[in-house]
């Protein structure tokens, strides 16, 4: 089920609408973070794990490509705004508060400041798979390495006011190349027969 709608054809949505969807785009993921993090911690005391699917689906998939597509729209709105402000009228007030809806829902790490547990998701979920790491298999780990370089945008976008986990995740991300050069080299070293 997606989690945004668009308009029916040859009807736009209003500034507004575009604001309060973003709002509520970024409501519904935060809620299936929420969710995550109470599967994580049940599948932890059961001793199992979690994967997370609906939470990842969401900002891997249609659910954030529409967050996006409607800041796209509002940020273009805001700069066409701001280059040709129209003459004084009425609607400056209305006008102040579009812009103001337009930050919080769109502005620098909306992602971050706007949501509860969507950080805390995807670092419990990035520490849990880097935890299993060590004991997977070759191909498992090259699966891996695909997943993290798929969410390694948003990672840059959670983790863009914190300086400490910027230099962790460099770490991180070095860590991971060497391992990817390793597991190259075993793939392109001959096997003994």
């Amino acid at each position: 089920m997606a989690l945004w709608s668009s308009p029916l054809p040859g009807q736009e949505m209003t500034v507004e609408e575009r604001i309060a969807e973003a709002e509520r785009i970024l409501q519904a993921v935060d809620a299936q973070a929420e969710s995550c993090l109470a599967q994580l911690a049940e599948a932890s005391n059961a001793g199992q794990s979690a994967e997370c699917t609906d939470f990842l689906a969401a900002i891997d998939g249609e659910t954030l490509a529409g967050y996006l597509a409607h800041c796209d729209a509002l940020k273009q709105w805001r700069d066409d705004y701001v280059e040709n402000p129209p003459a004084m009228s009425m609607e400056g007030e209305r006008d102040l508060q579009r812009l103001i809806g337009i930050e919080r829902a769109c502005g620098e790490n909306a992602l971050r400041r706007r949501t509860s547990f969507v950080a805390e998701a995807f670092d419990a979920i990035n520490t849990r798979r880097a935890s299993r790491l060590s004991g997977l298999s070759l191909q498992r780990r090259l699966g891996e390495i695909e997943f993290q370089s798929t969410l390694g945008g948003w990672q840059n976008e959670l983790d863009a006011t914190n300086p400490n986990r910027r230099i962790h995740n460099e770490t991180l991300r070095q860590f991971d190349q060497l391992e990817e050069e390793l597991i190259r080299q075993q793939i392109n070293r001959p096997q003994p027969f």
